[in-house]
């Protein structure tokens, strides 16, 4: 059922190129932003952050694979729930974004920031409530993103 020729590396390595790109999308101007307007705990609101608009980087991936995937024809039903994860991509996005907006908040039941660069350490209990969400939306797209690569067969010259 599951394949590990090159195709299967490709597709894999489509979907981390997605989710790099995604990370890379919202890190690098976070970076530049920090240098001119600092905030307080950026290192873990950008987590939060990126955590958040990830999701985005499935649906491009369940995109490409409903129209550019070969796989077994007793699975056409596959192509079809690529379509759902797409639609539960932009769902997980819009909550992990909801949920991302009260990280402030959050953060201020441990203690109130007064300066910039507050050196305080948020407890793991505040870190888990933060990410706990984005991060089980993160496990459902990425593990059913892996389970699609390895269900495409290879493609067959034609010739």
């Amino acid at each position: 059922m599951f394949l590990f020729e090159e195709n299967n590396i490709q597709w894999l390595a489509l979907l981390l190129l997605t989710i790099i790109v995604s990370i890379g999308g919202v890190s690098i101007p976070n970076r530049f932003k920090q240098l001119k307007y600092p905030r307080s705990h950026n290192n873990v609101k950008l987590v939060t952050e990126s955590l958040a608009r990830h999701q985005l980087a499935y649906f491009v991936y369940f995109f490409t694979w409903v129209i550019e995937a070969e796989f077994d024809p007793n699975l056409n039903y596959v192509r079809t729930l690529a379509g759902v994860f797409m639609f539960l991509s932009v769902l997980f996005y819009v909550e992990a974004q909801y949920s991302a907006l009260g990280q402030d908040e959050l953060i201020g039941t441990h203690h109130e920031c007064t300066v910039s660069d507050c050196q305080q350490r948020i407890p793991l209990r505040i870190l888990f409530r933060l990410w706990v969400t984005s991060l089980f939306f993160a496990l459902i797209l990425l593990s059913t993103g892996i389970f699609y690569a390895l269900l495409i067969q290879p493609r067959t010259c034609d010739c």
